[in-house]
């Protein structure tokens, strides 16, 4: 039998230490709260990788709760993704995860995006007259009123027009007798329909690219997005997608324009503008963006100053796009989530920003936290 020896205070104190180095490292790559971000793969190959919300130690007992309230007001279609796992996924109304709806207004941020890339690419510049690629007379405005409207005025909502012309019909009227002056460009912050769809024109003016091609190339293909996920052009030119394809969007928001380790094809100071305040009329506005965490914001089509954030029980700085009738795509990167909201009206209302977020969110944390 071979003699038992006592190792040196000196071994000893260095196995512990060894020891105690593997079992933290053990603990840290079994830890859910420390998973790397995760990018489901292309929409026809595979399936998603979830993570259970116990594992997540948030409060699943409030999960029922949000449920019937989501279900209660009209919602087909929410999931939540936390480091780009489905933390939790449902859906009513007959639809399922292949069921394609509008995002309205929320697509706004397709466009956004869109636009960083073209400038990206020299294919525009933010500061160019968008006379350059509509046209003279593409307004009613007077040569020199025209020429004083940017591509980064459409983009922050304030190139000067008088959206109400005809009514709430001039909200979406693009022909130039519905595009009247009402202020300088930069100098007011209005809501305007018109004035976005005819930004969508600029991009195509611009790429030579119709805009499903331009976002087939740089969207939905690097993200893997189902086929279903393109411009409808007979609505109102909104964007159409499934509830996940929404949500794979959020992921690469969330990833300041990076899929999976991919290089980003927007400049980081273009991302950082677009989803910061875009100019000081508006604080809760970036480049059709909604950012909560401002002292301030403006009601679109009312031009109401609101006190105090957007929604004063999610995150400060979460970002969204906010479509009509309470579409809803979230995303906070402080706490690696993407929230997907898709269905018909919440709350009684027409304006993109409700009750409907404060109440969503409410429960939204009442889970999480």
């Amino acid at each position: 039998m071979k003699p038992f020896v006592l190792m040196p205070n000196s071994a000893i104190r260095l196995f512990g230490i060894s020891f105690l180095i593997l079992l933290m490292s053990c603990e840290r790559s079994t830890s859910p709260l420390e998973l790397d971000a995760y990018f489901p793969p292309a929409d026809a190959v595979g399936d998603w990788e979830t993570i259970t919300p116990a594992s997540l130690k948030w409060n699943a007992s409030a999960l029922p709760a949000l449920d019937a309230y989501l279900e209660s007001t009209s919602t087909y279609g929410f999931i939540i993704l936390h480091k780009g796992r489905i933390a939790h996924e449902r859906y009513w109304n007959g639809w399922n995860r292949d069921t394609a709806y509008i995002w309205a207004s929320a697509g706004k941020t397709l466009t956004a995006y869109l636009v960083g890339v073209a400038e990206q690419r020299g294919e525009l510049d933010l500061d160019d007259p968008s006379r350059q690629y509509l046209g003279a007379g593409w307004t009613s405005m007077t040569p020199e009123q025209e020429m004083a409207v940017t591509i980064r005025h459409q983009l922050t909502m304030t190139a000067g027009f008088n959206e109400f012309h005809d009514g709430l019909n001039g909200l979406d009227c693009e022909t130039p007798s519905c595009l009247t002056y009402q202020a300088p460009p930069g100098t007011r912050w209005a809501y305007h329909n018109a004035s976005y769809l005819r930004l969508i024109d600029v991009l195509e003016a611009a790429t030579g690219q119709t805009r499903n091609q331009y976002t087939a190339t740089h969207v939905r293909n690097p993200l893997g997005m189902s086929s279903k996920a393109v411009w409808f052009l007979n609505e109102g030119n909104v964007f159409v997608s499934t509830t996940r394809d929404a949500a794979r969007w959020g992921l690469f928001i969330e990833n300041k324009g990076r899929w999976d380790g991919s290089l980003a094809a927007i400049s980081e100071s273009y991302f950082d503008a677009m989803t910061r305040p875009s100019q000081t009329l508006n604080p809760a506005y970036g480049y059709l963006w909604w950012l909560n965490g401002q002292s301030t914001y403006l009601q679109p089509i009312l031009r109401q100053e609101t006190q105090g954030p957007l929604i004063p029980s999610a995150p400060a700085d979460l970002i969204a796009g906010l479509g009509k009738d309470d579409k809803k795509i979230y995303v906070v990167p402080s706490l690696d989530l993407v929230v997907v909201r898709l269905g018909d009206e919440g709350l009684s209302g027409t304006f993109a920003i409700s009750g409907y977020d404060e109440e969503m969110w409410k429960r939204i944390m009442a889970v999480i936290e």
